[in-house]
């Protein structure tokens, strides 16, 4: 018993030294990519989190049918499920669900982006999927006054948004990230951010300048990495930046750039994977996903193809990516941006990852 003990603890600490020299060169793409269809009624996949459960929660904002916002979930054999239709802003009537996040409290966080609606009057909320026995409960409003609300990242007690459009009618664009305690994100007192950036929960601001549309998408995708250092993406600039985190949750140091372009035409959904020690970053405007080095900046294209109508694996302006176990998933928002149409199927992409001596 105690020589068995002895093996798998020799073999775990062996293979927690292979991750963490696993380079990008390693990291190889095993076999063609596939694609998991969504169903009929649905459409618009954008935020994704692997949850504890291992269910990956996905949000699904049905831009092209009439069906409710909702969130979804994969299970291990890539089946679709509906978890909870998401309620419809009480002033406008609408929901437009992106980033997704599981708390450390269990339950799930996730951005309404309301300017989907056309609307730009700080009426973006952060909602809260209340769970239990891995069931929805109900959901709740906890945090009002964003204008584009879109990534969520947890980390420790807090919960960290992006906010895409800081300041209206700024130029340059101005965009920003916000975080939230766990503990002061309640129902029945919604937190209401003061515009502007005159909120003190306001973690970092910068500007995206650009030559074309991409100049007025500033801050989109965002990871933290288990350290605590924080990967904030620049949509319009096809940047990353990064800086680490204090205990009190704000920045130890001004951002700075981890990578810009180098390949990337934009950079927007984006995952920390820990099994890797990389970031995967979805490629809007490339119709890529690309790893990057948080060491080095350096990237790697692991899919990219044409524009597509997202079947057969192919990908279809994916807007977010998430690793479960050795699979990245993509989601293929398909918006009409940049010249494209969305068309069906609306789908995800599967690539299986494999690492190589």
């Amino acid at each position: 018993m105690v020589r068995n003990f002895l093996l798998l603890f020799v073999l775990a600490i062996s293979s927690q030294v292979c991750l963490a020299a696993t380079t990008l060169k390693q990291i190889e793409v095993d076999g063609a990519p596939t694609s998991i269809v969504l169903p009929e009624n649905t459409s618009t996949p954008d935020g994704m989190t692997v949850a504890k459960d291992g269910k990956i929660y996905l949000s699904m904002l049905n831009l092209q049918v009439p069906a409710q916002p909702a969130v979804w979930t994969v299970d291990a054999d890539n089946q679709l499920q509906k978890l909870i239709d998401l309620p419809k802003h009480p002033e406008t009537d609408g929901v437009f669900p992106l980033g997704i996040a599981q708390g450390k409290d269990g339950n799930l966080y996730v951005a309404d982006n309301q300017t989907f609606g056309a609307n730009n009057a700080h009426q973006s909320r952060l909602l809260r999927v209340v769970m239990k026995d891995d069931k929805a409960v109900r959901v709740e409003t906890v945090a009002t006054g964003l204008i584009a609300a879109n990534a969520v990242e947890a980390h420790g007690k807090r919960i960290y948004v992006t906010e895409t459009c800081l300041i209206n009618d700024a130029k340059p664009h101005v965009s920003g990230l916000y975080k939230f305690e766990l503990d002061e994100l309640s129902a029945d007192n919604p937190v209401q951010l003061e515009p502007d950036g005159a909120d003190p929960r306001l973690v970092a601001k910068f500007t995206t300048e650009a030559d074309d549309w991409r100049s007025d998408i500033g801050a989109n995708g965002l990871a933290i990495s288990p350290q605590g250092v924080l990967y904030v993406c620049n949509f319009g600039e096809a940047s990353i930046l990064t800086a680490p985190l204090k205990e009190d949750g704000f920045l130890a140091e001004p951002l700075k750039v981890l990578v810009k372009g180098d390949g990337i035409g934009s950079t927007d959904g984006m995952k920390y994977v820990p099994a890797i020690k990389k970031l995967v970053v979805a490629d809007f405007f490339s119709n890529a996903i690309h790893l990057v080095s948080p060491r080095t900046g350096r990237v790697k294209t692991v899919a990219q193809n044409p524009n597509s109508d997202g079947a057969g694996g192919k990908l279809d302006k994916p807007s977010e990516p998430c690793v479960r176990g050795t699979t990245l998933y993509a989601s293929n928002i398909d918006l009409p941006y940049d010249g494209n149409e969305p068309d069906k199927p609306d789908s995800l992409t599967v690539i299986q990852l494999k690492i190589t001596e």
